[in-house]
């Protein structure tokens, strides 16, 4: 079986593994980091500490953050050994899903990836975040240690 969360961006559905989600928060207030790359353009404060915010509408196409303005909800993640922030518009419970249920991708067409599944008569993709988040931060743990290092840094 496998644990997924729907989330949306937009008017956009996706899936991402429930077992990276941490906590699912509401919306959060995010500060913005000069020079950064869209895909990682900030900052939050969690749990006394500052986390990289990851923004999944930038490699879809969808309306990207702006400013500091906050989504709905945000999602935060373990990914590649580092947590992340993950603005969505909405996010909904958990869906258990067996290997059979999941086939490669024929309907859907968004980067990052290979899967999609059935949900509430919707066929929605499941989201690679680890390859998404190593692609932005060049393959590597470290780099994502590293890129939320210089954020903080920057942010001070």
């Amino acid at each position: 079986m496998r644990a997924l969360v729907p989330a949306r961006l937009d008017e956009t559905w996706i899936l991402l593994d429930a077992e990276i989600i941490r906590e699912i928060l509401g919306a959060q207030v995010w500060l913005p980091i000069p020079g950064a790359r869209a895909e990682m353009p900030g900052v939050i404060a969690w749990r006394g500490r500052a986390i990289p915010v990851v923004d999944l509408a930038a490699p879809f196409g969808l309306a990207r953050l702006a400013g500091s303005a906050p989504r709905g909800r945000t999602l935060i993640a373990s990914v590649a050994e580092c947590i992340v922030a993950l603005p969505v518009d909405a996010a909904r419970e958990v869906h258990a899903f067996s290997t059979s249920d999941l086939r490669p991708c024929s309907v859907t067409e968004l980067p990052y990836t290979s899967t999609e599944t059935e949900v509430e008569g919707r066929i929605l993709a499941v989201v690679d975040l680890h390859l998404f988040v190593a692609e932005i931060l060049g393959g590597t743990a470290r780099g994502l240690q590293a890129h939320a290092g210089n954020m903080h840094a920057t942010s001070a």
